[in-house]
């Protein structure tokens, strides 16, 4: 046989089924070395490529599980930051509460004392109450628009984990194929091992040859 036609073979061994390979192979005389040399090469690059298959999706995986926890640990802590950001809003909204209170009854006294001696430290005590009311409005809005956006980047975060759970899974079917397919082969290539070692025998029929 020609070098250019044992090249192809070993091209194409991946897509070649092993009795096809055998019914080629089979037609090499015994004392053709180089023809043997090639079998042995058929082998190896069949070897190799399951190899690399296994390898590329082992790889494939490990990288999707890391990703996943770390999704789920950037998850984790954005939940513990809206529970912060909720505490609080809950503390601005009790402190709102609380100046309102103070300011009417600040006002409340006010209108009752205006000849008192306290009336200074009432109205001071009103305007007190009344800048920690504006600061708690102004600072109102960002805390919730925090808090919205803090929802929205959790609830992202666990579409994105629900999709990589999907494709976990699915990896982990295609590499279950994978084991299956390994095991198939190593079938084929332990009975192609058995027949390269077998002696050819010219006379033979071609049916004893494939046995």
């Amino acid at each position: 046989m020609e070098l250019a036609e044992f090249r192809t073979v070993s091209e194409l061994t991946i897509s070649v089924s092993p009795d096809i390979l055998k019914n080629y192979l089979s037609s090499f005389t015994e004392t053709d070395t180089e023809t043997i040399g090639k079998k042995n090469e058929l082998q190896l690059v069949l070897e190799k490529e399951l190899d690399r298959r296994s390898s590329d999706w082992s790889l494939k995986l490990k990288k999707y599980q890391i990703e996943q926890h770390r999704l789920r640990e950037r998850a984790r802590e954005l939940a513990e930051q809206n529970v912060s950001l909720q505490r609080e809003v809950s503390s601005f909204n009790e402190k709102e509460v609380d100046n309102r209170i103070k300011m009417s009854f600040s006002e409340k006294h006010l209108e009752g004392a205006k000849k008192d001696e306290n009336i200074n430290q009432l109205t001071n005590d009103l305007q007190e109450c009344m800048k920690e009311l504006g600061v708690v409005k102004a600072i109102q809005p960002k805390v919730f628009q925090e808090r919205d956006f803090m929802w929205e980047e959790v609830k992202s975060y666990s579409e994105t984990n629900m999709l990589l759970n999907y494709e976990i899974n699915m990896l982990k079917r295609k590499v279950d194929t994978l084991d299956e397919y390994f095991l198939i082969k190593e079938g084929q290539i332990t009975i192609l091992k058995d027949w390269i070692g077998k002696p050819f025998n010219l006379l033979a029929s071609p049916d004893s040859l494939l046995e």
